[in-house]
């Protein structure tokens, strides 16, 4: 299948050899050589592989001289020929390197050149894939298999668990190559396009909340490749220079999408040869993260996705992210300090407002489930997750909110300073990674229109109806007198700063 061909072969380095030949017999009695031809004229190779070169020399009546003497050369950059036998060799290149290939017949000034395209292969931009890992560390390399992370992009075969079939949805299953995504959002399909050169995604999405399939993109998907649109954040090692469709080192995040590419740590077995997140600077251990879940245009202006970023470095150098005035990735609030997302991928743009909250895997463990949702390390829940850091926090006094069953706050850490305001698959399936509460005022600037931005207050249907076993509670519409009753009881609790 060809999907196994692009998850599997893109660490493996092939070596092919192909005889090009005349494309007539020998004819006795030719003339002195006037023309040759090279076969092929023109070659697009991985570096590593090998293909035979052969040339065609004719006479002034187009019949071939047999016996002549051919020899090879080629620009050394690009490779190694053998003069006599053709046999080209193509260097190990960690982008995209171009020369030519010369066949001269000896003694005359004839030649003709193929124009050669060698391009950059895992191996060769050092990428080992996540396999080796788990000689040493297959306590984390265990956990890891069974993540979201090395999940994120599969191939497709009927009756994977949690996948459905792309039948069911309208899609041709037998032109399914992969399968996007582990989370409990959605899952995506990848077909090959009509010539080859493109992974594609397929225009019907299927809903893991509600079962139910839904459009993508349907009148343009053809025209939206997916190493442009989603491959950085779906394959680990991405480069345009490597041979298309497999423009990557693995499929999925694997250990060298945070580590950095691990062949010279496999080698030498020494730490300082691969990226240890937890002793990098805060900014280029943040940045590791943000790589995906972020949003943004590289700074080549074509790919959706940082395309030269690599663990260690600083993301800023590498990403433009949409900018807070975008209407369509972040809800109008009519107030600059309070930016609120409103689409998936874009968890690290709000994490940078907070100022100084702790890394992202002082809550989520990114090696494995742990039990709980999007791999947190404790409950979100029940206070454990946030407590653990904010234990100072009496949850009760600070929520003003009653005690639970439980002694604990009757209203959840999360559900104020993390309501959901995102959209990946159904509305509002993402909570917002400000950190922060979102006031009610903030949701006046929509409340005309035909969306609505959730606040602190009022998300996930928090006071929107009468509770019988607490009387007390307010109720609060989204109006505007709605909204400005419920920013008036929120400013009392928690005063403005003067």
């Amino acid at each position: 299948m060809v999907a196994r061909f692009i998850v599997v072969a893109a660490l493996t380095t092939c070596v092919v050899r192909l005889t090009g030949c005349g494309s007539s017999s020998p004819v006795d009695g030719a003339g002195e050589p006037t023309a040759i031809a090279i076969s092929p004229p023109t070659l697009d190779i991985a570096g590593g592989e090998a293909r035979s070169f052969s040339a065609r020399v004719t006479d002034a009546q187009g019949r071939q001289v047999v016996g002549a003497d051919v020899a090879y050369s080629c620009d050394s950059r690009i490779g190694v020929v053998d003069a006599s036998a053709g046999l080209f060799a193509a260097a190990e290149v960690t982008a995209i390197t171009t020369g030519l290939v010369t066949a001269t017949v000896r003694g005359t000034s004839l030649t003709d050149t193929c124009a050669v395209t060698v391009r950059a292969t895992a191996e060769s931009r050092g990428y080992s894939g996540s396999g080796p890992c788990k000689d040493c560390h297959n306590d984390i390399y265990a956990p890891w298999q069974q993540s979201a992370h090395a999940k994120m992009m599969r191939e497709y075969v009927a009756g994977i668990p949690d996948v459905p079939d792309p039948a069911a949805g309208g899609l041709d299953a037998t032109k399914t190559e992969l399968v996007l995504g582990a989370s409990g959002q959605r899952r995506e399909f990848l077909t090959l396009s009509d010539d080859g050169s493109e992974l594609l995604v397929m225009p019907r999405r299927y809903c893991m909340a509600t079962g139910q399939w839904m459009d993508i993109d349907a009148q343009d998907w053809q025209q939206r490749p997916w190493r442009v649109y989603c491959a950085g954040c779906h394959a680990t090692g991405f480069s345009e220079s490597m041979t298309p469709p497999g423009v990557y080192a693995e499929a999925s995040i694997g250990c060298e999408a945070c580590h950095g590419p691990g062949a010279a740590h496999i080698g030498s077995r020494l730490p300082d040869d691969v990226v240890r997140p937890g002793v990098l600077a805060p900014d280029a251990r943040d940045s590791i993260c943000a790589s995906c879940h972020s949003r943004g245009r590289s700074t080549d202006g074509v790919h959706a996705f940082s395309t030269s970023y690599r663990p260690g470095e600083s993301l800023a150098d590498s990403l433009i992210p949409v900018a807070d005035g975008d209407t369509a990735a972040f809800w109008p609030t009519g107030d600059p300090t309070i930016v609120v997302s409103r689409l998936n991928h874009q968890q690290a743009l709000d994490i940078a407002r907070t100022g100084s909250h702790a890394p992202c895997t002082s809550c989520h463990e990114p090696h494995g489930p742990t039990g709980f949702r999007a791999q947190l390390k404790r409950d979100p829940d029940n206070g454990d997750l946030c407590l653990s850091c904010h234990g100072e926090v009496d949850p009760v006094a600070h929520s003003h909110h009653p005690a639970s069953d439980t002694g604990g706050a009757g209203v959840g850490c999360l559900q104020c300073h993390m309501p959901k305001t995102a959209t990946s698959a159904v509305p509002l399936d993402i909570a917002s990674h400000r950190i922060s509460t979102v006031p009610p005022r903030a949701s006046l600037a929509t409340v005309a229109g035909d969306e609505v931005l959730p606040n602190s207050c009022m998300n996930g249907g928090c006071h929107q109806t009468a509770d019988p076993a607490n009387p007390e509670m307010p109720v609060y519409v989204y109006s505007t007198a709605g909204l400005q009753a419920a920013q008036a009881k929120f400013d009392e609790w928690f005063p403005p700063p003067q």
